[in-house]
Formats: C-alpha cells, structure tokens, sequence
C-alpha cells in the first residue's frame, strides 16, 4: 500500500515509512511480536501526525488500510489500537480528494460554474413523479 501511494504522490517522502516498515518485517522475521507492536504503533502515528510530509489521503489510505490487516490484540488496547467507539469526541477527520460533480445526474447537460443544485435545475426525475 504505501508503494502504491508513493506511486500516486511523487512529491511526498515515503522514504521513512518505507524504512518504519522495513523494521517491522525484521521484527517479523525474528517472531519478536514486542518489536512488531511498537513499530506498527510508531508507523501509525508517523501517519496520524502526518510526518515527513507525507499527502493527507495517502496517510488516510495507508492508516486505514493498515488497521484493516493489523491482528487483533488479545492484552489491554492501547488509543491506536482499540476498536473504534462511535460517540462525541472519537471523530477523526479523514481526507478526501476533490471531486466536482459536472452533472446533475449520468449523461445530464453540465453544471453551471456554481455546481449543481439538483432542486433548482430543470431536472426530469421519473421516480419523483407520483
């Protein structure tokens, strides 16, 4: 994931997160799951503060993606690893890419300079009809 994203933002510096995990598979390799732990800690905070650089959605993707393979943990969790609990105050802002929509629907004439308003064009919506 993170050579992918490296791919896609040239102008970030991947360089320490690719070193972050280059540790973690040592740690792998040695079965030393104490070193797996810490490091896997380490590289998602280099994510959540956003080190180096690093794009805000490629830090979203690469956090994300790393918490969808990441094992579960059988001890006490710990604020990166526990399992989200949704609620006020466990909010975390995620990025988006920009994204214009140039239609009010597929195939549809374009948008003014504004955007669409799907309630004001004159928009033919057969499921509206009653």
């Amino acid at each position: 994931m993170v050579i992918f994203e490296k791919a896609s933002y040239p102008g970030s510096n991947f360089d320490p997160y690719l070193q972050k995990l280059d540790r973690i598979r040592t740690g792998l390799d040695r079965e030393d799951q104490h070193i797996v732990k810490m490091e896997t800690d380490r590289f998602l905070k280099m994510l959540i503060d956003r080190k180096h650089g690093i794009n805000d959605v490629a830090a979203d993707e690469i956090y994300n993606f790393v918490l969808s393979v990441r094992p579960t943990e059988t001890s006490e969790p710990t604020a990166l690893n526990s399992s989200i609990e949704l609620g006020p105050g466990t909010e975390r802002p995620i990025s988006v890419p920009d994204y214009t929509a140039n239609t009010p629907y597929e195939g549809g004439p374009l948008c003014a300079s504004g955007g669409c308003d799907y309630w004001l064009d004159d928009v033919y919506d057969p499921g509206a009809a009653g």
